[in-house]
């Protein structure tokens, strides 16, 4: 095991059995990070250390909120998946046009009640600054496992609670009516899994040949389709999806669907081979 050398510090447990990750920073002294467990406890030392490789403030100083959330979204680039780094900066740029000058030393529960208060102003919805202000949490989260602030000001505040939507889904008999509607459609084999798997869209869409068991009726979901913006779409880890060994099973399709079910070698599958060899998709 590679041992580091003297002065950059380490992870220790404490007496109190929480674990300590204790960093030096040249001109500014130590920074110690807190965590429950050793894993995390490394993590956000690894981070820190990261973030001072790459010239990211982990002091507090007169460091502002503005500079501390793009270090925060820099940081994130190596552990979020695209569309959520995407959402995140969105949210960002909301916080720094109203509190970005702010020195984050300086930041308080009401100046960031009140920010809530502007953007509503400004005609965001509620559910909108609900998320602004979990993303804010979650960054001020990290600034205390940096060491940057000994609290977050924005666990003390109240965001605008926005009305919750009812999940609809459709009837047996409504789905029933779109599988015999779309019989010989392209689309048939898709909306049949999506009616009844529970799978969201991107899993379903990055579905490959070899995630689907057909003798044993079952598939595994290792991956998902994502968009992103300018980009073609493409595949990304499903870490939030079910785990290879959780495999799913494939259900019989509903009564009043055509009763035929698919087979590797099946009609459905020899069109999709030929459509992926005329748009040049594998």
């Amino acid at each position: 095991m590679e041992r580091r050398q003297r002065g950059q510090g380490g992870v220790y447990q404490r007496r109190d059995g929480r674990w300590e990750g204790r960093i030096r920073i040249r001109g500014a002294g130590r920074r110690s990070f807190y965590a429950r467990t050793r894993r995390d406890a490394v993590r956000r030392f690894g981070e820190a250390r990261w973030a001072l490789g790459q010239g990211l403030g982990v002091t507090a100083g007169t460091t502002s909120l503005r500079v501390f959330l793009q270090s925060w979204l820099l940081v994130g680039r190596t552990r979020l998946r695209p569309i959520t780094l995407v959402t995140y900066a969105r949210d960002v740029r909301r916080l720094t046009d109203l509190l970005g000058d702010i020195p984050l030393r300086n930041l308080t529960p009401g100046l960031i009640q009140s920010a809530y208060a502007g953007l509503l102003e400004a005609g965001f919805s509620k559910r909108t600054v609900e998320q602004t202000h979990a993303v804010l949490h979650r960054a001020l989260d990290q600034a205390m496992h940096w060491g940057l602030t000994s609290r977050n000001p924005a666990a003390l505040v109240s965001p605008p609670r926005s009305a919750r939507r009812e999940m609809t889904a459709l009837s047996g008999d409504q789905l029933q009516r779109l599988l015999r509607s779309t019989t010989g459609s392209p689309w048939h084999p898709i909306w049949v899994l999506l009616g009844t798997s529970g799978l969201r869209l991107g899993e379903a869409l990055g579905l490959h040949w070899q995630d689907i068991d057909f003798a044993g009726r079952r598939l595994a979901v290792r991956c998902a389709l994502q968009r992103q913006r300018g980009k073609r779409a493409g595949p990304r880890s499903a870490e939030n999806a079910a785990e290879p060994s959780d495999n799913l099973p494939l259900r019989p399709r509903p009564c009043g669907a055509d009763g035929a079910t698919p087979t590797a070698g099946g009609s459905s599958t020899n069109r999709q081979v030929v459509d992926r060899e005329r748009t040049g998709v594998h």
